[in-house]
């Protein structure tokens, strides 16, 4: 075995507890290195050769799938405020600057996604040579080596957004190990966006070989051009880290478990920044002045037609009318009847309940099923067990037990101090990972609630017949999200259509997607195929739709159904009423309103 070489460090006690070199300060302390900040750079390298103009699945060329998937990635990084950095090219290509090997740059360096690259990208023509990749890659590697920062470590990785069918020229399996090293050792990942070349009879055999040796010694990816148009084509906001709020489920005085409070379902309102500028493009500065000014008073001007004929100059006007009040010496009435009532904000403090603060305390238990769906009324929010091991054994226990019984837990609610308390009901439920977890929702009041008498069957019509009721389950069958597919070993899988994650809010991305137009000098309105890919998230899937036609005819010749033209309403004008400072049933003898129509205001 081998043995440490001893080591001696010599140590001086001093009075003062100064740092450093001074008096108390250990002889062999040294300083800790500081570690070298990381910065993500991703090179997006498009192929413009003529090997682009072959068409894709979506019925697209391979250049327009490039240009459109750049394009969405610059734009998503450009409105989320990307901490990361970017870089800009395409090949084949000689003329121009930042040109290296035969790859063109937008620049010489890796800078933050602007809206001048989303420019240059749209200038780009195709040409008409062959797309050598390997030859793109030794370009785009002399790009990085005088692009890297010395300030940072940076993490690249190169997206080569092409088919991967063009010919690779005159390469040795020797400069293929110098390549696939030089990546390896500059920590460099490659993404193959449209990778379609193993699929393709026509590729050529050179391709073949370097794309798989370069795929088995360097960590790469590949994804279709279709799969990741889907994933990049939208917008979203930078990332949040979640923020857990502390709470406490108070079951009694003496017994309390802590919780942490996360939001897990909520309505994301995408905020744009914005400053006031001119139709010119140029920046407002806003000026503020301050105007010194005496007390706020309210005065009460006198009507001139009341002064009129009146003899000797007298004034019909009430002497009270003429009183000039400060907004101190005004308080709120309110209408009780045709009585008005004065309330100060002192009767408001002494009416307001005294709220009880922050809190989670247990009012009962009740089943599961007395909690209807429409009861619930805000967005689902977790508690979780706090950090300590007693709370989650507590938490984990009361879950348990609660999903045993078929219980849901009633509770009153605070988010903090100035809350007015509320209703809530804590619903158990156990995480894939094993979590104990408590679902939050807020219950009504006996306010909120609108009952509803619905009418008998026997008044709305016949029952349906058997025929009509298997064309509505063969109809709900056809529709279902979830199609059972079997994989190649004769195993059934689920393929879940229609998911919630995949659909976005068209409106948000509307009003981003015509801030971007506006950015490049088109006009705002977006055009039919924007329109269109917007609602094909919220519509059926188009393959359903195909193969639900026979079902579509059955239910038609099921039901006798006709389209309903919408009837035109026409609104009445009704003109302002002369009350004459009485209520309506003082004018009107007070007799019952039986319909609105009854109410006649002169």
């Amino acid at each position: 075995m081998s043995k440490r070489p001893a080591t001696s460090t010599t140590t001086t006690r001093g009075r003062g507890r100064g740092r450093g070199g001074g008096r108390g300060a250990s002889m062999s302390a040294t300083k800790k290195p500081k570690k070298t900040p990381e910065r993500e750079c991703l090179l997006l390298l498009i192929d413009s050769s003529s090997n682009s103009l072959l068409t894709e699945s979506n019925e697209k060329s391979s250049f327009e799938n490039s240009i459109n998937i750049t394009d969405w990635i610059l734009s998503r990084k450009i409105f989320a405020e990307s901490d990361s950095f970017v870089g800009v090219a395409h090949f084949p290509t000689s003329d121009g600057d930042y040109v290296y090997e035969n790859v063109k740059f937008y620049s010489d360096m890796f800078i933050k996604p602007v809206i001048d690259q989303l420019k240059w990208l749209y200038d780009i023509q195709q040409s008409r040579q062959n797309g050598d990749i390997f030859a793109a890659l030794k370009g785009s590697l002399e790009f990085i080596k005088q692009a890297r920062s010395e300030s940072y470590v940076d993490k690249i990785t190169i997206a080569l957004l092409s088919n991967l069918s063009g010919e690779v020229e005159n390469i040795s399996k020797h400069e293929l190990k110098e390549l696939c090293d030089e990546l390896n050792e500059n920590n460099i990942n490659l993404l193959f966006i449209g990778d379609t070349a193993t699929g393709k009879s026509d590729t050529p055999t050179s391709t073949l070989e370097a794309l798989g040796y370069i795929k088995e010694h360097c960590e790469t990816q590949s994804q279709l051009f279709e799969n990741a148009l889907n994933k990049v084509s939208f917008f979203a906001q930078k990332p949040k880290a979640p923020r857990a709020q502390p709470f406490s489920l108070e079951l009694s005085k003496e017994l309390k478990i802590d919780l942490q409070l996360l939001v897990k379902i909520s309505d994301e309102k995408i905020k744009i920044k914005f400053q006031q500028v001119t139709d010119d493009h140029e920046m407002v500065s806003r000026i503020r002045e301050y105007e010194e000014v005496k007390d706020d008073e309210v005065k009460t001007e006198v009507d001139e037609d009341a002064l009129e004929g009146t003899a000797d100059g007298e004034s019909k006007v009430d002497e009270h009318k003429n009183q000039t009040f400060t907004r101190g010496e005004l308080i709120k009435g309110y209408h009780y009847g045709s009585s008005i009532i004065p309330f100060s904000e002192g009767d408001k403090q002494m009416a307001a309940i005294e709220k009880p603060g922050k809190c989670l305390q247990l009012i009962q238990f009740t089943k599961k099923f007395n909690i209807l769906p429409h009861f619930l009324l805000s967005e689902c929010r977790y508690f979780l067990p706090g950090k300590s091991d007693t709370a989650a054994t507590a938490l984990s226990a009361l879950v348990q037990a609660m999903m045993n019984l078929e219980v849901v837990a009633i509770a009153r609610y605070a988010y903090n101090i100035i809350s007015n308390p509320k209703t809530c009901v804590l619903i158990p439920k156990i995480s894939k990972t094993g979590c104990p977890i408590l679902q939050h929702f807020i219950l009504p009041f006996n306010e909120d609630i609108r009952g509803f008498e619905f009418p008998e069957m026997e008044s709305l019509g016949e029952e349906p017949n058997d025929f009509q009721l298997d064309a509505i389950e063969a109809y709900i069958d056809e529709f279902m999200l979830v199609d059972k597919v079997k994989d190649e070993s004769g195993k059934i899988q689920k393929i879940e259509q229609c998911r919630i994650k995949d659909i976005r809010n068209p409106g948000n991305q509307s009003i981003l997607m015509s801030v971007k137009r506006k950015a490049l000098g088109m006009p705002a309105e977006l055009s039919e195929d924007e329109t269109k890919a917007l609602f094909e998230m919220m519509s059926a899937p188009a393959e359903k739709l195909k193969k639900s036609k026979k079902v579509m005819e059955i239910l038609a010749k099921s039901f006798e159904l006709k389209d309903a033209e919408p009837k035109k309403v026409e609104l009445k004008k009704v003109e302002s009423a002369e009350i004459n400072g009485k209520s309506w049933n003082e004018n009107n003898g007070s007799r019952k309103v039986e319909k609105e129509e009854d109410m006649d205001i002169e």
